[in-house]
């Protein structure tokens, strides 16, 4: 079902910023000679524009700052905790070891800020999108 507020062309730009992301993370482990996949930078570069265009967007659909956190919250924590706890489970049974605290740190999203290692290196673009979050908020509802 298209949603009449839905800019379908961002849903394309997205799309191929995941593809490119997918890519690149195909790429990581492979000989040299794969280099030209080497695209997810460009992917996450435009992950990042999108996210500036679409938090604006959606700035304009709440009424106030409390509403936008409670809706960003709810749509980020919570696949984001799971996310979290699927990758520890993972390490845990290919038999690394993950701290309790680093864990915990890790769920904030806040890890980077607090000299906590990323559970999985891919988190590490959520805290700034955090932050951007925060700061967009409070430009657009003073």
């Amino acid at each position: 079902m298209i949603h009449p507020n839905r800019l379908l062309e961002l849903d394309a730009l997205r799309g191929i910023a995941c593809i490119l992301v997918v890519f690149f993370h195909f790429n990581v482990n492979q000989p040299a000679a794969w280099h030209w996949v080497n695209l997810g930078v460009g992917g996450v570069d435009l992950f990042f524009m999108i996210s500036g265009f679409v938090i604006f967007y959606s700035l304009e659909k709440n009424h106030n700052a409390v509403d936008f956190f409670v809706a960003r919250f709810s749509r980020l924590y919570p696949a984001y905790w799971v996310a979290v706890s699927i990758t520890s489970a993972l390490v845990l049974l290919n038999g690394g070891t993950i701290h309790l605290h680093d864990f915990l740190v890790n769920l904030t999203m806040l890890q980077g800020y607090f000299g906590v290692e990323d559970i999985d290196g891919a988190y590490w673009t959520l805290g700034i999108e955090l932050l951007f979050l925060f700061f967009s908020d409070f430009a657009f509802y003073p």
